[in-house]
């Protein structure tokens, strides 16, 4: 027991060490466990795992955390925001509808 803990500080220095201490305390609020499977595997291979983990969402707001909801008005709408990507977006988990809107809106510049 005493062993994992030992190894689980020693991958969250590694992530606080490439994130930076905020994001390393946010993914260990957000993803208990990450840190725990990171402290598991051998030394070369934590770093890549992390941000294998981070790309599938780990960083990512829940719906709820974002405000995900109907738009205040039409010119702010998902479909229209630079962090929407078909179907999913770079800063809300799960499946994320275009004509819908969250606090991360940001218009993108080609519209």
């Amino acid at each position: 027991m005493k062993g994992d803990i030992s190894q689980e500080m020693h991958a969250f220095m590694h992530v606080a060490d490439a994130l930076g201490l905020e994001k390393a305390i946010e993914l260990r609020r957000r993803r208990p466990g990450l840190l725990r499977g990171m402290a598991k595997q051998p030394y070369g291979k934590q770093i890549p795992w992390l941000f294998v983990e981070i790309w599938k969402g780990a960083m990512k707001d829940t719906k709820s955390e974002a405000r995900y909801d109907t738009p205040p008005n039409s010119t702010e709408r998902c479909g229209l925001c630079a962090h929407y990507r078909i179907g999913v977006c770079t800063m809300v988990e799960g499946r994320i509808s275009s004509t819908m809107w969250c606090k991360h809106f940001k218009r993108r510049e080609d519209v």
